[in-house]
């Protein structure tokens, strides 16, 4: 028989201590190391998660700020094209209620022509009428439709070129 000495024991008793205290503090190392690793990249994946957030809200403004930028310039625009377009079809009536008036003022002078001079000066007043009148009238709608023009471009003018700036400049370097 073989008969362990108790020394002998106690050094086994003691490398076997040794073992299992290296053991635990390596299991307690790697759950430490483990535990950390998970600890960084679940923040790491939650500051990853909220800067892609804050990019998508920070887009979805930016287009929403867009849409409404271009609807208040088409709005604008619109509304300049029709108050203009109002305008010119209100001086276009008053132009024809203003030309009949003065035609029947006319056909009654000469209705009341009793002299062939007095017909062609009548003639001659009418011809100069007409002509100015046409010509002032001409003159005064152009002016209406290229201030209405105008303003019907501005704004549509001005939401492109700021539209440019925004999204295409800074693409061109």
């Amino acid at each position: 028989m073989n008969a362990t000495k108790p020394k002998d024991k106690a050094v086994g008793l003691d490398a076997v201590e040794a073992m299992a205290a290296v053991g635990k503090e390596t299991f307690e190392s790697v759950m430490s190391m483990s535990t950390k690793a998970a600890s960084d990249g679940y923040k790491s994946a939650t500051a990853f998660s909220k800067d892609q957030l804050d990019s998508a809200k920070a887009g979805y403004d930016k287009a929403a700020a867009f849409g409404k930028g271009n609807f208040e310039a088409v709005s604008v625009a619109s509304t300049a094209a029709l108050s203009g377009v109002e305008a010119y079809y209100e001086e276009v009536v008053d132009y024809a209620k203003t030309t009949t008036a003065q035609n029947v003022e006319l056909m009654q002078k000469f209705f009341a022509v009793k002299t062939p001079q007095e017909f062609f000066d009548i003639q001659s007043e009418a011809m100069n009428l007409m002509v100015s009148r046409s010509i002032s009238q001409t003159t005064k709608l152009s002016k209406m439709a290229g201030d209405t023009m105008t303003k019907f471009v501005t704004p549509l003018k001005a939401r492109a070129e700021g539209n440019i700036d925004s999204y295409v400049k800074p693409f061109m370097g």
